[in-house]
């Protein structure tokens, strides 16, 4: 059975006593109902993961002490730049902690014609989606946490991401392009009501790649995984 996984945000060194914050006490104490003895993993995504014995549990009081640093890092080969149109509130908390999980790089909210969201409300959100990428990572053993840019248009994004290839997602779409020497993707998904012509033709203009993924029309939240399983497939983590 793996050890349980506790995100925190200090600085950490071998041999250190560490009191832990609040939420990751309440969590260790009154879900997992760990005790003294007991060992976990703690890290703070800078890189690496530390074992750590559990010294004291208590609700005043909760700390561990970091017994062995192992440099182990599960990112991701390729670099994925994720723009994900922002989705209503749960598909869009599954969207990004799904594409967490398949290893993106970056992650930057994007404001689309199609979105249904408030834009103070996006605003709002970054920090519940700063906390949905710290619970994925805790879920799928990243050491590093993939970073989350503020939400901008979409035009924005377009013209300002850099990468080695560049796809959107749309049913008018094509297969994945033919290249080699891919290290770097910059990906664009859409919002549940789909692209708007004039961001398909902004798009095409930026350089990017309109890729079909499959016959069938997808949900906001379930694109970005069947694109980013893809583009590992043939550039990727699964590309043995």
């Amino acid at each position: 059975m793996s050890l349980p996984r506790f995100f925190v945000r200090t600085e950490l060194s071998q041999g250190q006593t560490l009191n832990l914050p609040k939420d990751v006490s309440h969590h260790l104490l009154n879900v997992l109902r760990l005790k003294p003895g007991d060992e976990v993993i703690i890290y703070n995504g800078k890189g690496g993961e530390f074992h750590a014995e559990l010294l004291t549990a208590a609700k005043k009081s909760t700390s561990v002490s970091l017994v062995r640093h192992y440099d182990i890092n599960r990112t991701a080969k390729l670099d994925v730049d994720l723009g994900l149109c922002v989705l209503k509130r749960d598909a869009m908390d599954r969207a990004v902690a799904r594409s967490v999980e398949f290893g993106v790089h970056s992650l930057t909210p994007l404001i689309s014609e199609h979105c249904t969201v408030a834009h103070r409300m996006i605003q709002d959100r970054h920090s519940h989606w700063q906390q949905i990428i710290v619970a994925a990572c805790e879920q799928c053993g990243l050491n590093i946490l993939p970073s989350l840019k503020p939400a901008v248009p979409l035009t924005t994004w377009l013209n300002s991401v850099r990468a080695d290839l560049k796809l959107i997602s749309s049913p008018t779409g094509e297969g994945l392009p033919e290249a080699s020497d891919v290290h770097s993707v910059a990906l664009m998904t859409g919002p549940e009501g789909g692209f708007g012509t004039e961001e398909l033709r902004m798009a095409a203009a930026a350089k990017f790649n309109s890729v079909k993924l499959g016959d069938r029309i997808l949900r906001g939240e379930n694109a970005p995984v069947v694109a980013l399983s893809a583009i590992h497939q043939k550039w990727g983590d699964f590309s043995y």
